[in-house]
């Protein structure tokens, strides 16, 4: 009874350490797909406050030292920014804890777009740091 009770406890106790292996080797997400996240969720905000976390500091600090009156305007602006319709990333270019995003989209008349985006690593996440756009 008692050699099953410690064999019952090593066994969980190494159930445990795969799940937390498993779940610490986890990778992590690329430039590309931080960007793409970042869409995502500028796309559902109803909040500034929704997507700083997925900012840069310089950025984030920059959004929150204005007004908090102006904070929608400012979401509308990321909004209006990153209207792109069939996003795609093109070319992902990674030096160091800094990177360029090359991409497309359709804009919403319809006209090609072509955005560069920088992306900055901080705390082991990628950041959105800057974007431009053009047709």
């Amino acid at each position: 009874m008692k050699r099953n009770r410690v064999l019952g406890i090593g066994l969980a106790a190494l159930l445990g350490c795969l799940a937390w292996t498993s779940l610490a080797a986890a990778p992590a997400k690329t430039p590309t797909q931080a960007y793409l996240d970042f869409h995502a969720a500028l796309q559902k905000a109803k909040t500034l406050d929704e997507v700083l976390p997925l900012l840069s500091k310089e950025y984030r600090s920059m959004l929150e030292s204005q007004p908090k009156s102006d904070r929608a305007m400012w979401l509308g602006r990321l909004k209006d920014m990153s209207n792109g319709k069939d996003l795609k990333i093109t070319k992902e270019t990674v030096n160091g804890d800094k990177c360029t995003l090359e991409g497309t989209a359709t804009s919403a008349k319809g006209n090609a777009m072509q955005g560069k985006i920088s992306m900055v690593k901080e705390g082991g996440a990628w950041k959105l740091d800057e974007e431009g756009w053009a047709t």
